[in-house]
């Protein structure tokens, strides 16, 4: 019950830190500022990190003329059947939108500091939702495979693959049911978001659109229509980069990943930049957490979390949180995570190779994903199945044959303790060759035997290629005028609120109230 009590009070309410935050800076006032006033439309999600940017953003010189519209981009998901009951549904409707009312309006008190000027997306009209709910049916009762979400466009605004990572994160399930009529929710939104977002352009003078996410319909439609319309989307998401132009093609990343090479190779100070990469790829395998991960990692996967005791094995598959955007890092060769582990499990079942491959769980995954993990495990017993604590370092220490992941960030991680290492798909390290990239999945399968098969170990001297992919992803970073990347924004560890009065201090330093 206390923890129930406490989850209401962090989500409705300001705690003690949030209130001091809010005291400080005072609320800005609301003034008639003209529409012709150039406009930062800026994508306000529950994050103290995206609070504290939006405030240094105002005090850049590049920024600070700017007037800021801040999009509030939780939608109301009611995830009921129009069909089944509609009393139910009326009710669902209307409880959900009260939520998502109260819920933001504490952030709305927070952002307030910086600008009064607020919009959404979400649709508080129940006769609006019916009507919309039945022109999405017409289009979604022609999907006959998962492949056909995924080629899904709205007025020419590529939208299947937000729909399909909404669908799996917010149903809180491994893979997309066809049937279930979540689907038909998610795209009337997108109907409706796509007529309100042609207003708000009209009416603004909106300039550019800042953005910290890029997947899921609230984050990344936006993010399209503007593209859509001219209009500049800042991404300062990245893992290094405090901020960047964002292209569709470069998904989840800063930077036009498939020409590292080519950026590389245009940089000062080469030998100095492979010292960097090599640095941190060093502190990264002795345990700690990099600066780039602070905001998402609470353990690092090479911390001696634990020890097993397992047996030799010659290859690893490194496992996906289920529910985490598939497609929103790149393109897969599978439809989703569940289908990759299950696809690619049953083939070596089937090869009788099992016994002798491992594999590890996602460390930090939760809820579905780790129940999926259990009933995977229950299906094929006979894989060795580590633990999601156990340390790379000691999966590393095995002399594995290969390493597999779909599209993650341990690949080059693979590559470096020269293990043949294999993606599924796209990935940001792909322009370099230290890891193999199938183009179909029979090229995936079989390079899968011949590398069990195979009685060489890799001796590619690959390292200074792979500290050069480190350093273009992990630490490029060109802003140098920006006042997050002075004070090092990035570093900071926003996971609790009392970094509000860390931040307070900060900007008192920098004299810039």
């Amino acid at each position: 019950m206390k923890s129930y009590i406490s989850k209401i009070k962090k989500t409705f309410f300001l705690d003690n830190n949030e209130f001091l935050f809010r005291k400080f800076f005072g609320i800005f006032p609301k003034k008639n500022e003209s529409r012709e006033k150039k406009t930062i439309i800026f994508n306000a999600s529950e994050n103290y990190y995206d609070l504290c940017y939006s405030y240094l953003l105002t005090k850049d010189k590049k920024y600070k003329k700017y007037r800021i519209l801040f999009y509030i981009p939780f939608f109301s998901f009611h995830k009921k059947s129009l069909k089944r009951n509609i009393i139910i549904f009326f009710l669902s409707f209307y409880f959900n939108n009260l939520i998502l009312i109260l819920r933001n309006y504490k952030w709305k008190k927070l952002y307030s500091v910086v600008s009064n000027n607020f919009t959404s997306l979400n649709n508080f009209n129940f006769f609006e939702e019916v009507r919309l709910l039945k022109l999405a049916e017409k289009q979604i009762v022609k999907l006959k495979t998962k492949k056909d979400i995924h080629n899904l466009k709205y007025n020419g605004i590529k939208i299947g693959d937000l729909i399909y990572d909404t669908f799996l994160r917010y149903k809180n399930t491994p893979t997309i049911n066809l049937k279930d009529p979540f689907l038909i929710e998610i795209y009337a939104k997108i109907i409706f978001s796509f007529e309100k977002l042609k207003k708000i352009k009209n009416k603004t003078a909106c300039k550019l659109f800042f953005t910290n996410q890029l997947s899921y319909i609230h984050h990344g439609f936006p993010s399209r229509f503007f593209i859509s319309k001219n209009i500049k989307i800042k991404y300062f998401g990245g893992k290094a980069s405090y901020l960047s132009d964002h292209n569709i093609n470069n998904y989840w990343h800063s930077y036009n990943f498939r020409k590292f090479p080519q950026i590389f190779k245009n940089l000062k100070n080469k030998k100095e930049k492979i010292k960097e990469g090599k640095q941190l790829l060093i502190n990264k395998f002795k345990g700690k957490i990099i600066p780039q991960e602070t905001s998402i990692l609470k353990k690092s996967a090479y911390e001696k979390n634990i020890r097993q005791k397992i047996n030799n094995f010659k290859g690893v598959i490194f496992l996906h949180c289920f529910v985490d955007a598939p497609t929103g890092r790149g393109k897969c060769l599978f439809n989703d995570f569940y289908e990759w582990t299950d696809e690619t499990l049953n083939f070596l079942e089937k090869q009788k190779l099992s016994h002798k491959i491992a594999v590890k769980p996602h460390p930090y995954s939760k809820d579905v994903s780790s129940e999926t993990e259990l009933n995977f495990k229950k299906k094929y017993p006979n894989f060795v199945w580590l633990s999601k604590k156990i340390s790379n370092k000691q999966i590393f220490s095995k002399k594995l044959k290969f390493g597999i992941s779909a599209l993650g960030t341990v690949l080059p991680e693979i590559a470096y303790h020269k293990i043949f290492c294999m993606s599924a798909g796209m990935h940001p390290s792909m322009a370099y060759n230290f890891v193999y990239r199938p183009k179909t999945k029979k090229e995936y399968f079989n390079k899968i035997l011949e590398q069990y098969k195979s009685k060489k170990q890799s001796k590619k001297k690959l390292r200074n290629k792979i500290y050069e992919y480190i350093y273009c992803d992990f630490i490029m970073d060109h802003n140098k005028g920006l006042l997050a990347k002075k004070i090092k924004l990035k570093e900071w560890n926003f996971t609790k609120s009392s970094i509000l009065i860390n931040f307070l201090e900060e900007v008192k330093k920098l004299k810039i109230l």
